[in-house]
């Protein structure tokens, strides 16, 4: 869940008192207008990282932005310490298989990060509800030391809300942002999810709980979005592309996920389980469930081991045959002056 500062306006405040724009901090940060609007109106706190940009870019104390002790906090004191191990996740995982110039350009330059796009605005709105409604079902499995869950129906209200903010940008099919057609897409993908998906999860022990995972010497931190009483580890996603039994047997993050639960419980994990929304004319929901073994965990070793190297020595390139390739890439001009 977001933990929202006491003062909403202390970021706004200090921004403005420097003189800077909405879009001139949200550049210096490498952050989306979208999301620091959302931190100055106290809907959303910013993550560890953001909140360590926006103090080097506002020259203050983090502190100043977020006084409130949090586990968000905790994060970004992990961030500030002297260990020198390299923190990753399997998003950064994922971004350095993309391309490596990519992963450089967003998180070691730390260049504005990818547009806010519809895509991703209705995803955010109906996995944030769908917690939400883990939590109001089971308040104790919310991760320790985060604010007392939402009811689902102002959870709902206030993601959707935030997924339509100024900043989001067109989809691939170029159309502009429609907020009320957004609004109402994800409220009917969130009812859908409550029909064909919520009724057969086993009870939630742990919903969107951090855990680190230390593999081939580096920290991988996993925040799976639940875990059950049964032994399944779960994973909500909205897609528009029809997943494939394929896509979920060779997904490191679900590798990853398999890992968090045994250090977390302290024993093997039954599977893991992919809940889809699939934003089709007529959107469906669908599982699909894979298992993992110990060649799985050493071979999520050895890449993370491969992209850990490659960050040491200061190792990149452009990999323009990636899925996504470099025409929608948001570093598509700066990395053609790099590399």
């Amino acid at each position: 869940m977001a933990v929202t500062a006491t003062e909403p306006s202390a970021l706004r405040s200090l921004r403005e008192r420097r003189g800077l724009t909405a879009a001139e901090l949200a550049r210096r940060a490498g952050v989306s207008v979208a999301s620091l609007r959302a931190w100055e109106a106290g809907h959303r706190s910013p993550s560890a990282g953001a909140l360590l940009r926006l103090a080097e870019a506002l020259a203050v104390d983090p502190r100043e932005i977020l006084p409130t002790p949090s586990w968000r906090l905790g994060r970004l004191s992990e961030e500030m310490s002297d260990d020198p191990a390299e923190t990753w996740s399997p998003s950064k995982l994922s971004d350095w298989l993309r391309c490596p110039a990519f992963f450089k350009f967003r998180h070691i330059d730390r260049l504005p990060t990818v547009p806010n796009t519809v895509e991703t605005a209705i995803g955010r709105a109906v996995h944030k509800a769908a917690e939400a409604a883990l939590l109001a079902l089971a308040p104790d499995a919310a991760p320790e030391g985060a604010a007392a869950p939402e009811k689902p129906e102002a959870a709902i209200a206030s993601e959707i809300a935030l997924a339509v903010t100024e900043g989001v940008e067109p989809d691939e099919d170029g159309g502009e942002p429609d907020p009320a057609a957004m609004r109402d897409e994800a409220k009917a993908l969130h009812a859908l999810w409550q029909a064909e998906i919520a009724p057969k999860l086993g009870k939630p022990v742990a919903v969107e709980q951090r855990v680190e995972v230390e593999i081939a010497g580096v920290r991988l931190t996993v925040i799976p979005d639940m875990i059950t009483d049964d032994g399944w580890v779960r994973d909500l996603k909205t897609t528009r592309r029809k997943p494939s039994q394929a896509d979920v047997d060779e997904n490191l993050q679900a590798t990853a996920e398999s890992l968090a639960y045994r250090e977390l419980l302290g024993e093997a994990e039954e599977g893991v389980a992919f809940d889809f929304i699939v934003r089709t004319r007529k959107p469906y929901a669908m599982t699909l469930e894979t298992t993992r073994g110990p060649r799985d965990h050493d071979r999520l070793a050895r890449i993370v081991a491969a992209a850990a190297e490659s960050v040491a020595s200061g190792r990149y390139w452009p990999n323009p045959a990636n899925r996504f390739g470099c025409a929608s890439c948001p570093y598509r001009d700066v990395c053609r002056e790099t590399f």
